[in-house]
């Protein structure tokens, strides 16, 4: 009797272990995802845009297309579900209707310089994926103050919009630093830039790409030092319909391959020399395509990753040319940078 007990049990183990490491029938199946399949069948990503334009995101070029950050990101979603050059839609939407335009299912997604916030993912019947940007709040001074940190700015009047989150961030950041300030606050962004060009306050609150933008344009002269300070960390997301798991895996691994690549050194210039390279290692060789299987579970073929970076670039290539060094807004990347830099950016493992 023990004897049969033990093999039962032995048995019923082994059965337990394979189960635990087969395939789900969902993962066989492949993904089940209405908005992905509507991309497929209608042949084109619907994103929206500002209905005016928000430099370094959203700009239009000379020929009225679209160009910046968030077209970039979308650019790379649709590349990753429907293959090289392929058609994106943009619709435009204002600040305040993005939201309702998503659950109506008149977009796809929200890729919008968009906070990802406890409210917005509990009770809009939204959920975010991974930050794609982090845009925390920094301080800006005219250079000709001399001011080399947050530390220097002890008696001096901050500008910044009341009530926000940025705001507060602000206040326990000062704090923290034992720093004595005045602060000035304006209920929109319009009147805080106008009260520090009118000098009423030393410093301007807001940001980092914001503070980028306006020291490029608005703020050009005279010249501007955004401070190295880094007050918050603000997570910019995709959000798509709650629900829509397999799509939300779709654009967090589309992130991922842009920062895996951005680590691996692969750039849209060496893409091709890289992917037949016999010496290329097998994590350069699997993300490509090489080896199969990256495309497993995704519902995309294994060529996917490839022609992102192929047709847009690795990340740090599109946070240069829209935010970065070879934009007009030269903002350096900070947190925007890979963790093994000191940065926030990871992938989780491609296997």
């Amino acid at each position: 009797m023990k004897t049969m007990l033990k093999q039962a049990l032995s048995i019923a183990g082994a059965a337990f272990a394979l189960a635990a490491f087969a395939p789900s029938s969902a993962y066989a199946a492949g993904p089940n995802s209405p908005t992905l399949d509507r991309i497929k069948t209608r042949g084109n990503l619907i994103c929206p845009v500002p209905t005016s334009p928000y430099l370094g995101f959203f700009e239009v070029g000379s020929n009225g297309s679209w160009h910046g950050l968030d077209v970039d990101i979308c650019k790379s979603i649709a590349t990753a579900i429907l293959g090289p050059n392929p058609k994106v839609s943009f619709s435009a939407v204002s600040w305040a209707d993005r939201f309702p335009a998503l659950q109506s299912g008149s977009i796809d997604l929200i890729a919008m310089f968009t906070s990802w916030t406890r409210s917005r993912d509990t009770k809009l019947g939204l959920q975010f994926s991974n930050p794609y940007l982090f845009a925390g709040v920094r301080l800006m001074v005219p250079a000709s103050l001399k001011i080399k940190s947050a530390k220097e700015l002890d008696g001096a009047t901050i500008c910044a919009v009341a009530g926000s989150t940025g705001d507060k961030q602000l206040v326990n950041y000062l704090r923290s630093l034992n720093v004595k300030y005045k602060m000035l606050t304006f209920e929109n962004f319009t009147d805080v830039v106008s009260a520090y060009k009118n000098h009423r306050c030393d410093a301007l609150s807001a940001a980092g790409p914001g503070l980028a933008v306006l020291r490029a344009g608005e703020l050009k002269t005279p010249e501007q030092m955004i401070l190295p300070d880094i007050v918050s960390m603000e997570p910019i997301s995709i959000a798509v319909r709650q629900g829509d798991d397999a799509f939300l895996d779709v654009i967090n691994w589309t992130f991922g391959a842009l920062i895996e690549a951005q680590r691996l050194g692969i750039t849209r210039e060496n893409v091709d020399a890289k992917r037949v390279d016999r010496n290329s290692s097998a994590e350069v060789k699997y993300l490509l395509g090489v080896t199969p299987g990256v495309g497993e579970g995704l519902g995309l073929p294994d060529a996917w990753a490839y022609n992102v970076i192929k047709q847009m670039g690795n990340y740090s290539e599109i946070y240069a040319r829209n935010l970065g060094d070879k934009s007009p807004y030269k903002l350096p990347p900070g947190q925007n940078t890979l963790w093994s830099k000191g940065g926030l950016l990871f992938s989780p493992t491609f296997d």
